[in-house]
């Protein structure tokens, strides 16, 4: 955890940064020896480090040229449909530089200008068939789209926008130190830990808070002036006296790759405000959570009195565990115009060049992947493999015993399998075809299509196993989905309709008549 407490002295009002992250879930990460490119307020490093940001003007005027400049990268950046389009007109906050508070009124017609603007743009991105979904006008003038990389580049010709950047996907990261709390909370300026952060409003940009936690019990707040601010009144559920704002970007996640096929890689999820992590409410106790004891440990926020903004940009565990770029700038651009005095994220992703991994190798194992073996089942053993070479490293580490080695080549970026990618070609070998399926299960699981009902309905196909059989590409042989390939056939053994659960080859086809003969896809 980094706080820089000093800025707890600044007066209420005041633009001010906090950096804080906590874990509380061990992790273990390597961070020595990585390159890291600087670009204003960005870094950007090949491990997972903090991605601190600085709410002040600075940092307004820094966010167009840091992604002005993001465009002139090496072209190593992971494949996106996730595009920003920065529009040529600066933005509100170019415009009428200073508190929003003192700005707003007089920056609202030229912020109605930029929507309307906007939605001129719009109507011409729709007509090329990119979906819009979504837009800023107060840190930056921009809209967010999902698009491929050629309808990226005829974007950019459009008049008036000034550049279309891809956006990534962020981890959640943690980062352990503390520093001047104690002597900031005696300053005169503070006057003790009782009235440390009085005023101040903390914008959290992370899972989510918890408002019935017990570090945000405080009866003697109540919401200030205009606020609880929620972006639908069903978040206004996860405000209190305390956390005067709810705001959830988690289905900036949710749509897919191809939102006329949601079927194909959406990722349903909770889109409320709700903590399902507990990392924003573990964040959020550390910037400004009211003294509590549990057992004999007594716990105290840096800024016990300050006000707290719930701005949730992570999904749920398991299901989207990362952040997207436009979930991350628009809760950013309304952190900022709902008046928030000090946001913090902890976030970071990896570096859009430089290989991913070139350090040293400590201990290797070899382990063979076993014929059927799905890319799952090999997930779960190498867990536990790896969990006693830890251990084994830590005793070789701590006796002085421990020898590492070069790589022996440079390391490569694994790109984002594409839905195309994993749509099953029965014309190839029988064995490419059940490496695939293997490889690819349980998620992101490789697909055909079937006619089921007089509709065609993608099937996932989970575990096959090689058989014997000939035909046509894509026939079915038998009662047993037993499908002709190039060279032989597979038989499919687990399959998962769309919105079922994964079945049994013989229960799927009690309810999905395959009549041998059949073609697929």
């Amino acid at each position: 955890m980094e706080i820089d407490a000093e800025h707890l002295e600044s007066e209420p009002g005041r633009l001010t940064t906090l950096r804080i992250a906590r874990s509380f879930k061990s992790r273990a990460r390597s961070t020595g020896g990585v390159p890291t490119t600087k670009i204003s307020c960005y870094r950007i490093r090949s491990t997972i480090r903090p991605f601190p940001v600085r709410v002040s003007r600075a940092f307004f005027r820094a966010i167009p040229l840091a992604f002005a400049l993001l465009s002139h990268l090496p072209a190593a950046a992971p494949p996106s449909n996730e595009w920003l389009a920065l529009l040529e007109e600066p933005s509100a906050i170019e415009r009428f530089p200073g508190r929003i508070e003192q700005t707003r009124a007089a920056s609202e017609p030229y912020r109605q200008h930029l929507r309307a603007v906007q939605q001129n743009m719009r109507t011409q991105m729709e007509a090329m068939h990119v979906t819009v979904t979504g837009a800023v006008q107060h840190l930056m003038n921009g809209m967010f789209v999902r698009a491929t990389p050629d309808q990226a580049a005829a974007l950019r010709t459009l008049s008036g926008v000034k550049a279309v950047v891809p956006l990534r996907r962020y981890q959640k990261t943690d980062q352990l130190m503390m520093s001047k709390v104690q002597q900031a909370w005696a300053s005169a300026a503070i006057g003790g830990q009782s009235n440390a952060g009085k005023g101040l409003k903390i914008g959290i940009i992370d899972t989510g808070i918890d408002q019935t936690h017990p570090s945000f019990q405080d009866s003697s707040l109540s919401p200030p002036a205009g606020f609880p601010k929620c972006d639908v009144p069903s978040n206004c559920a996860f405000t209190s006296g305390k956390v005067i704002v709810a705001r959830s970007y988690v289905s900036t996640l949710t749509a897919g790759s191809n939102p006329s096929d949601p079927a194909a890689d959406s990722r349903p999820d909770d889109v409320s405000a709700r903590d399902l992590d507990g990392h924003g409410t573990a964040v959020a106790s550390v910037a400004a959570g009211v003294p509590v004891t549990v057992g004999a440990i007594s716990m105290s926020g840096v800024a016990p009195k300050a006000y707290l903004g719930n701005y949730k940009i992570f999904g749920s565990p398991e299901v989207n565990n990362g952040a997207s770029g436009s979930g991350m700038i628009q809760a950013l651009d309304d952190a900022v115009t709902d008046g928030m005095d000090v946001v913090n994220l902890s976030s970071g992703g990896p570096a859009f060049g430089s290989p991913l991994d070139t350090g040293a190798v400590c201990l290797a194992e070899r382990e063979p992947i076993r014929p059927d073996e799905t890319a799952g089942e090999l997930h779960d053993r190498l867990a536990v493999v790896g969990a006693a070479l830890m251990v084994r490293a830590l005793r070789d580490l701590e006796q002085g015993a421990l020898a590492c080695w070069p790589q022996h080549d440079e390391g490569t970026y694994a790109t984002k399998i594409e839905t195309r990618e994993r749509r099953i070609d029965w014309s190839r070998p029988a064995r490419e075809v059940h490496n695939l399926i293997r490889g690819l299960s349980p998620h992101p699981g490789a697909w055909f299509e079937i006619e089921l009902n007089g509709k065609r309905e993608r099937v996932r196909a989970l575990r096959s196993i090689l058989s014997e059989g000939e035909g046509k590409p894509g026939t079915v042989l038998d009662n047993q989905l037993t499908i002709a390939c190039d060279e032989s056939a597979v038989r499919l053994t687990e399959v998962q309709r769309a919105g079922k659960r994964a079945m049994p080859a013989e229960e799927f086809l009690r309810g999905a008549t395959l009549r041998p003969r059949t073609i697929l896809n």
